[in-house]
This record gives structure tokens, C-alpha cells and sequence, in this order.
């Protein structure tokens, strides 16, 4: 059975991956991810990568002309007294919209996450999407 596609996620850092994970692991660059022609089949980095402990707790779409919220998820807060666990629970998120998605003129997202106690300097998120042969690149 194929994997089902994932979204793509790189490090903030390039050079901090680098040093953390020594040479056996594969570093993948943002030019890597913007050459991307498809999704891949399984996320490119590992969630013991997330050194600045980003998380991801929100995710919004909406159509921007009527402010119609189209799309939206949290979430759950976590139980502070329940054991750690590194498992790719939370990573990924599915949506499907009927063919009116595709008529709307303007589209906006929210994203909202935490970051840990390590600063994150020159931040920078790749989001691809990909419809049928098509890549779209937003940018931050």
C-alpha cells in the first residue's frame, strides 16, 4: 500500500540540523523543497529534528472577499502531566473543498504555533500545494 503524500517540512535552520544530526542524516535544503514537482511520499525530517520545538496548534483558511471561514483546526490542549511522546501525531492535516474552492479569487491561511525556549532567528516556512500537475509556492 503507498504512502499517502505528506506535507513537506524543513528545518528553520539548516546549519543547526547539520550539526546536530551528524553526516548520516539527509540534509534537506529550502531549494530541495522549492524543487519539490510533487509531494512527497513521507515528511523530510524527523520530529527529533524539531530542535526549536515548534508546534504547530492552529490552522485557519478563509475566503478573503466575503471573510467566511472555509477551513479550520486545532489543536487539543495537552494534559501537562501526560508522558512525552514523539510520534508524527498532529503533522499532518487533510482538507478537501468542493470544486467552488477553486472559483474564490482571494484565499487566506492563518498559522499559528509556539516555539520553544531556544530563540529562532531568520525563520522561514516553505508551504507547497499541489493540485492535480500544478505547484503553487506561498511564500512568508
Amino acid at each position: 500500500m503507498p504512502s499517502k503524500p505528506q506535507t513537506p517540512l524543513v528545518s528553520a535552520v539548516k546549519e543547526d540540523l547539520a550539526t546536530s544530526n551528524g553526516p548520516e542524516k539527509l540534509n534537506i535544503s529550502p531549494e530541495d523543497v522549492l524543487a519539490l514537482t510533487e509531494p512527497s511520499t513521507d515528511y523530510l525530517c524527523e520530529v527529533d529534528d524539531n530542535i526549536y520545538r515548534i508546534d504547530f496548534i492552529g490552522f485557519k483558511i478563509r475566503d478573503m472577499d466575503s471573510g467566511n471561514n472555509l477551513f479550520e483546526v486545532s489543536k487539543p490542549q495537552r494534559d501537562p502531566n501526560a508522558p512525552d511522546f514523539h510520534t508524527n501525531t498532529g503533522r499532518y492535516v487533510r482538507y478537501r473543498f468542493s470544486p467552488d474552492f477553486l472559483r474564490l479569487k482571494t484565499i487566506g491561511a492563518t498559522v499559528e504555533f509556539t516555539v520553544g525556549d531556544r530563540p529562532v532567528n531568520n525563520f522561514r516556512m516553505i508551504e507547497r500545494h499541489f493540485f492535480k500537475k500544478t505547484t503553487e509556492i506561498v511564500r512568508f
